[in-house]
């Protein structure tokens, strides 16, 4: 199954595997860029890890299972999730798995990352021997992580750590030493989007114009870049993320978060959970009812509240400035059209920009 959560080793032979192709194919493409001497631009993107968990062979039977045990909730709110889909199920996205399905999955995701770092070693050792490391800025990042049982989840799409949390590595060359004020191998703990990759790439191609900025819903790294370390007064100081139903109406919810707090409004029954990420980064505990923390809930209650009343949303999302449980919505408020209470309106136009790309259920 495609889509499966269970892991097994590629069925073909390695060469044939799409992070093999991915990788084999970029370095081609690098070869051919660097020998002409011009600027270029070059996405690569490997679909592992993601479901089906297959790497080769070799990698499978060399990796062991991450020696962390998967999150779960020490107040039980994960608890509805270990039963909630059947164990006979090929693409379940809930439910606990037993010991030995879950070693395998959990070896074949950690193999599968084996298999894109190797690729990504192979690009960069490509990348110096053409000398154009010299000159060319590098990127990585993620669209999304992975539950792997976390909270009795599998997959993607959820507010947690595991699926929404990910990677976000720079990497600049010699030629642009005296334009980044931060030191490299620095760590920076502002809260990053895909949606800042674009204006990223303006920047350092020369073409961000700051008068434009308000057309963007990110903003270029390269100011964090710019910084000195641990001055990010500039930056956002929280950030969006959303999902609309996938696997079920459970999987429907909006969030903020700061990477320090996080707080999340389950659509489907207009529930809330609160996590201090700093003490307890597998969210282990969900803070929403416990009245010590009833001003850091109402804070972030309002901040959605009023980016929604911001945006327009409409009352199927805000009923006198109250936060009400929803049905699906699978157009977001930058859709070319017009959308009221999730419903296009024919022949309106919203006037969003075209740069606008939606809300993100992500962030770095």
């Amino acid at each position: 199954n495609w889509n499966t959560w269970r892991g097994a080793p590629y069925a073909y032979k390695e060469d044939l595997h799409p992070t093999a192709w991915t990788g084999r194919l970029a370095k081609d493409a690098l070869r051919r860029l660097a020998s002409a001497r011009e600027a270029f631009f070059l996405k690569v993107s490997f679909h592992r890890p993601h479901s089906p968990y297959d790497p080769p062979e070799r990698l499978l039977n060399t990796t062991k299972a991450p020696a962390a045990q998967p999150a779960v909730s020490k107040d039980g709110w994960d608890a509805h999730f270990a039963t909630c889909t059947s164990r006979a199920l090929p693409d379940r996205w809930c439910g606990k798995a037993d010991d030995d399905e879950l070693d395998l999955t959990r070896r074949a995701y950690s193999a599968s990352v084996r298999f894109v770092d190797e690729q990504i070693g192979e690009l960069l050792a490509t990348l110096e021997q053409t000398g154009a490391s010299k000159n060319t800025f590098v990127l990585y990042s993620s669209d999304h992580g992975d539950m792997q049982m976390d909270h009795f989840l599998w997959r993607k799409g959820y507010p947690y750590e595991a699926s929404a949390h990910i990677p976000l590595v720079m990497s600049w060359p010699t030629s642009m030493e005296s334009t980044f004020r931060l030191p490299r191998g620095s760590s920076v703990s502002s809260v990053t989007e895909l949606r800042d990759f674009f204006p990223t790439f303006l920047d350092l191609a020369g073409h961000w114009d700051e008068s434009q900025a308000g057309d963007f819903d990110g903003r270029p790294l390269t100011e964090l870049l710019r910084a000195t370390q641990g001055d990010s007064t500039q930056w956002r100081q929280w950030i969006d993320l959303e999902h609309t139903v996938e696997y079920s109406p459970e999987v429907h919810w909006s969030a903020l978060t700061d990477g320090r707090v996080k707080y999340i409004f389950l659509a489907q029954h207009a529930k809330e959970q609160l996590f201090n990420l700093t003490a307890d980064p597998d969210e282990t505990t969900d803070l929403s009812k416990n009245s010590r923390f009833s001003s850091e809930l109402l804070l972030w209650r309002g901040r959605l509240v009023a980016q929604f009343e911001h945006e327009g949303r409409g009352t199927g999302w805000l009923k006198n400035g109250t936060l009400v449980p929803r049905g699906p919505c699978n157009y977001s408020p930058n859709f070319p059209e017009r959308v009221v209470d999730c419903i296009v309106v024919p022949g309106s136009s919203s006037g969003a920009p075209h740069v606008h790309s939606g809300v993100e259920m992500v962030y770095t």
